[in-house]
């Protein structure tokens, strides 16, 4: 991005500056972001907006999620001000992972509340629990908040799956003795 000047308009030189007496350090939660800032009245700067959303939208910090004038008004800012460890910025690498695992969560969602039920063993279960586990250690580590609720619905599928694993289980009295068949 840097090499080929992608995002270096005069219009990208305002949109970096547009946190100039804000108290704040994270300086895209100001003029970055893709909804609120977006420049419906001013059509020849539409493109610059673009490109420069585009070059900062692989970075490691990404752009921001909800803007910083909304944090102010509701007295977040402060929560939301670290470059580092927040998660209110998300960069394209972390929305193209969190919606893989959002996509199969909600898969595995449907599958474990459908009227035929989870056809699938508890250890492929009790694998998908340790897979949603380690999901969501890595949106913990990595502050990814769409890795975090694929995640969150991972492990919530497959512990529902468990615990319908367990209700089909059928209890037979044979004799005087009692077989439980899973």
């Amino acid at each position: 991005m840097d090499r080929n000047k992608i995002g270096h308009s005069e219009y990208g030189r305002i949109m970096d500056a547009a946190v100039k007496g804000k108290p704040t350090a994270a300086h895209r939660l100001y003029g970055h972001h893709i909804i609120y800032d977006f420049p419906i009245h001013d059509p020849k700067n539409i493109a610059p907006f673009l490109e420069h959303l585009a070059s900062d939208y692989f970075t490691k910090m990404g752009l921001p999620i909800i803007p910083g004038d909304i944090l102010e008004d509701v007295g977040m800012l402060r929560w939301c001000n670290d470059l580092t460890h927040n998660w209110n910025f998300v960069n394209g690498f972390d929305v193209l992972s969190g919606t893989v695992v959002m996509i199969q969560g909600i898969q595995s969602f449907q599958k474990c509340f459908s009227p035929e039920g989870d056809e699938r063993s508890a250890v492929s279960l009790a694998a998908q629990a340790g897979i949603g586990a380690f999901e969501l250690l890595i949106a913990a580590t990595t502050y990814n908040p769409f890795l975090l609720i694929g995640a969150i619905l991972t492990v919530t599928s497959s512990a529902v799956g468990l615990i319908r694993q367990g209700t089909r289980a059928k209890v037979n009295l044979s004799g005087n003795r009692l077989l439980v068949s899973i």
